[in-house]
Formats: C-alpha cells, structure tokens, sequence
C-alpha cells in the first residue's frame, strides 16, 4: 500500500481502480486493464463474419494476457463458461498474440471424436525428430487449440479415449504406436482447451487438475460495447448521417436489454434444448445490422424497423412453439417503445414485418425490372434506380417487402418464368 498509494480501508490502488483491475508491469507500476486495450477497426465491408471481428473489452485483455503468459512457457489453459460467450473467439486472439515462431492448431471436439481421430490430426502437425520422438513441423512449440471439451464421447463404461490421450499428451507421454509396436513421445506442444459445463457435461478431476483454469463471465456490459463497436463502426463508414450513426449504442442498449429478457423468459428444458442464448446471438444481431444500407435505411425510423426485424430473425425463429413466439412479439414491443421513444410506434410497430433480398431476374427486359420493383415501395424503387444508375446491383439490396400478397404473387411469377427457361443439356 505504501508503494502504490493510500486506501480507504478497501482495495483501490490508484483512484477507484482495485487490485483487480491492473496488474504489475516488469518496472514494479501497477498498470490498469483498460490501458494495454488494442483499438478497433472496423471495416465497411460486410463479408466478415462476426466471428473474424474481435472487439477488445477490460474482461478480454485480462483473459488474453493471462493465456498468452502461461501459453508462453507451455502452461495449459482451459477456459469454461456458458455456451456461446465467445471462448473461442477469446482463445483464437490468445494464440494469435503468441511471440513468432509458435504454430498453432485448432481441433475441435463433436460427438464423435475419438482417439484415433484426434491423433490423426495432431499426426498431421507433427513430423519425426529421432526414434520414437515426434515434434512440430519447423517450428520450436506449436499451440493447439481443443475446443469444446464437453462434447467428447463417452464409452460404454463412461471413458472418454480422446481426453485420456490429451491428459497423457500434457503430461508428456505421447501415445503408443500400434504398427511399431514402441511408444512415441510428442515435444514442444501446449494446449488450450475451452469448455461449457452444460446439461452436466464435465471432464474428469485427473485432466481438470493439469490445466490452469480461467473462467469467462457470461454476457453483461461488456455486450452493449462489443455491439456498439461492430454497429456503429460500420455505420459510420456506409454512408449514414451522424444522427442516424448516433443510434448505434440505443439500439446495442435495446439489444442487451432484449436479450436479457429472453434469456430470463426462454430457459433450457428436455423439450427445447437449443434454447441457449449468449454473445452469439449479440453478434448476429450486429452482423445482421450490417446489412443495411443507407440508401435504404438512412432514416432512424428506418433504422429501428430493420433491427426490429433482425432480433426477430435471431431469436424468434429458433422458439418452438406459438406461445413462445407470441410473448417474445409481447417482449420485442415492450423493449421497442422503452428504447425508442422518440419515434413513431405506430409506424416503427406496424404489421406485417417482412425483409429479403430480391433473387436475379429469370427473363430481361424492363417488363421484368419493373415487375421487380413493384414488390417494395415508390420511394424504394426510385432508390433501386439511382443504385442501378450507379453501377450497383439493385436487386441485391435487403429491402422492405410491404404487400406480402403482391410479393407471393410476383415471386410465384418468377420461379414460373424461371422454370419455362429452356435448359441446355
């Protein structure tokens, strides 16, 4: 305390940081979290999945620094915690933070790994040094990546060979080599594992007590960051105006408020199993706001209409029955007048909600374009001229279908057309 500055009876070190927060620098200064965050970039560019796109947070540097430290001196790191909170994505920026000259691999565990599949594909990484000693290909340590653990199989008698031969490769016994008939030992290797204790599914006190296990919090404030940086990133280099750019933290607000909501509302049963709701869903929600563009939704009526649409694509298309569908409508409405005051409800609420991306034009012609167009609003058809007249492909656009009797009609149409074309053989 003398050496980093009074306190009040607590734990702050330097103003209201705690001992937590920061760590102690190889100079002996106690350095906060938020200070070795990396800054992000987000591309305009759509084609990258939420899952290439990693958004730097207090909880993330902390977990990164601490698995690339023990990463670095061959230490085995497991990560657990709840089922789509981005382990993985965590464990992928820990491997790629490794100093050069560490390969890294990835295997991933499904319900049908066994023993002889996992060692095949570490085989495929390693190459012979000398008599019974393999190590990786050109390179003093490689890193593999185990992921999801849990989903191992289980044997008759409840054993599991794939993690019995990872145990014994941490512990650095290699595996027996049935065609030689000799034991091969493996060298310079470490492992990251990642794990969801879910439905009871959990690895064995003997493989548990080698790894240094971290644990990754569930979802919290830490989302409302990660959407905004990835929604507003990219809404600031499309196009849209500054108020529009604006509504990038209201809507990530409105998306963890949703989401805590149908977290709460929506658990897991025997019945409905696939009700796990976590960061995935967060970044699907953002991956799916990048698809608008500002010539189509360049208004914040507009705007809040399309993520109205997509949270609906994310989360009620995955409940199971109508009841469930009908009070997730009951939770978005509640969630959309609260974060969205200042817009009209009557407008921003209005049925039905229907969004798609037109299909290639079977026949040509401006017979066929206009028909095409006819589907979504004046104002929208004049903005599929302009993006025309630019070069752009119209129909490509994500756009509000309104009528959805004249969208069944002219799409009825068009696969007709489409299939009375003569095919070549």
């Amino acid at each position: 305390r003398e050496a980093f500055g009074p306190s009040d009876g607590g734990l702050a070190l330097i103003g209201d940081c705690e001992v937590f927060d920061g760590f102690v620098d190889r100079t002996g200064k106690f350095v906060p979290w938020g200070g070795m965050m990396p800054q992000l970039f987000v591309s305009c560019s759509i084609n990258a999945g939420p899952g290439e796109v990693f958004v730097p947070t207090i909880e993330t540097t902390r977990l990164c620094f601490v698995s690339r430290t023990l990463l670095t001196r061959a230490s085995p790191v497991l990560l657990v915690g709840p089922p789509g909170n981005g382990k993985s994505a965590l464990a992928r920026a820990a491997l790629a933070a490794l100093p050069e000259g560490a390969a890294t691999a990835r295997v991933s565990f499904h319900a049908c790994t066994d023993a002889p599949a996992f060692r095949a594909k570490l085989e495929a990484r390693l190459e012979a040094r000398s008599s019974g000693h393999l190590g990786p290909r050109g390179s003093a340590r490689l890193v593999c990546l185990v992921d999801d653990l849990h989903l191992c199989p289980a044997g008759r008698h409840g054993e599991r060979p794939a993690l019995s031969l990872l145990r014994a490769l941490i512990d650095g016994y290699g595996w027996w080599d049935h065609r030689r008939r000799s034991q091969q030992r493996v060298h310079g290797m470490a492992f990251c594992g990642a794990l969801s204790p879910v439905g009871g599914k959990r690895i064995c006190s003997k493989l548990q007590r080698r790894f240094a296990m971290l644990s990754v919090p569930p979802v919290d404030g830490s989302g409302l960051a990660i959407f905004s940086a990835l929604v507003g990133g990219y809404l600031g280099r499309g196009g849209f105006e500054a108020h529009v750019v604006a509504m990038a933290p209201m809507i990530g607000a409105a998306t963890i408020a949703l989401h805590a909501e149908v977290g709460a509302a929506f658990v897991t049963s025997t019945t409905t199993p696939h009700y796990v709701w976590g960061l995935r869903e967060i970044c699907a929600v953002a991956r799916s706001m990048c698809d608008a563009v500002a010539e189509l939704h360049g208004t914040r009526q507009r705007l809040a209409r399309f993520w109205l649409h997509e949270v609906s694509r994310v989360y009620s298309d995955r409940l199971a029955t109508e009841s469930d569908a009908a009070h997730f409508a009951d939770i978005a409405r509640r969630v959309t007048r609260a974060h969205f005051e200042e817009l009209d409800q009557t407008e921003l609420l209005r049925a039905p909600l229907l969004y798609g991306r037109l299909p290639p034009l079977p026949v040509r012609g401006e017979l066929a374009r206009s028909a095409a167009c006819s589907m979504v609003s004046t104002e929208l058809r004049r903005t599929a001229t302009r993006r025309r007249a630019k070069g752009a492909d119209s129909l490509a656009a994500y756009v509000e279908l309104r009528d959805t009797c004249r969208t069944r009609d002219r799409l009825e149409a068009w696969l007709h057309a489409l299939n009375a074309r003569p095919t070549q053989p």
